[in-house]
């Protein structure tokens, strides 16, 4: 195994490439930012998932995304429009080691950047979202308000009025005022368009949460945030219930990682066999 620091593309992207010696890959995965932290990911997990799948004929780009990490700006484009630049210079050059099938992932805002692209190009056969979007559903409100209930019991019931004013009085402030404005702005991107897209096409998708994701609180809350009927055969939904959002302990990343690559293992040894066939 072996991983080389890149440099490449138009404004000089940088990467990190693992893979395995000598041996041609078989896919391609490039793994985006989340949010500002470098492409090393939350607790180096990133680092750890490329060192296993070079083991699998999987060639890994660790990528920072324009503006994040070691790589510059790109000048008088969107953040969108510079991610879509930023996958297609990053496949380009995994396309010159013979990778034809791209897997895209992601956490939090890197999970987002994975999804609007994977939505706008075909290459992407297979995307994972760690913490995405998903819109909050009405039985997100009964799992919040037993959540609350419970609390009572522990707190008792002054200090439990005490603690909802509180957060009353932070929710409209400016954290909330910002909050929400983040939240019309993810709206307005239509990503439910975005999810059902890439799986209209084929493409396969693995989306897990984490019980610390605030947006997110009981399994199949995404399933049913998407339109009833559309085809999900090649949709995974995961809830690591007891992880927290950057997943601090070790041993919740050896179950992510452990999710991540045997999903890899089933869903792609199943699209070979049905394009072999």
């Amino acid at each position: 195994m072996i991983s080389t620091p890149m440099i490449f593309g138009e404004t000089g992207l940088f990467g990190i490439r693992t893979m395995q010696k000598n041996v041609s890959p078989d896919l391609g995965l490039i793994i985006l930012n989340s949010g500002m932290l470098p492409c090393m990911g939350p607790y180096r997990m990133n680092v750890q998932l490329a060192d296993k799948l070079a083991g699998k004929r999987i060639a890994t780009i660790r990528l920072d995304q324009s503006g994040k990490g070691e790589s510059p700006v790109r000048e008088n484009l969107s953040h969108s429009d510079a991610a879509l630049v930023d996958y297609d210079e990053a496949q380009s050059s995994l396309h010159k080691l013979g990778v034809r099938k791209m897997i895209l992932m992601g956490i939090c805002s890197g999970a987002a950047d994975a999804l609007r692209i994977a939505a706008q190009r075909d290459s992407v056969a297979g995307v994972v979202l760690i913490d995405g979007y998903v819109e909050r559903s009405m039985r997100w409100h009964l799992h919040r308000a037993a959540w609350v209930a419970s609390r009572s019991v522990e707190v008792g019931p002054r200090e439990l009025m005490q603690r909802i004013l509180g957060n009353l009085r932070r929710e409209s402030g400016t954290a909330f005022t910002g909050l929400r404005n983040e939240l019309q702005f993810l709206r307005s991107l239509n990503l439910r368009h975005d999810y059902e897209r890439v799986l209209g096409r084929g493409a396969t998708m693995l989306s897990i949460f984490s019980g610390d994701f605030w947006p997110y609180n009981h399994h199949g809350q995404l399933r049913h945030y998407l339109t009833p009927g559309i085809n999900l055969m090649s949709f995974t939904e995961v809830f690591l219930k007891e992880a927290d959002h950057t997943y601090t302990l070790a041993e919740h990343r050896n179950t992510l990682l452990s999710i991540i690559l045997n999903w890899l293992d089933n869903e792609f040894a199943a699209i070979e066999t049905r394009s072999e066939s």
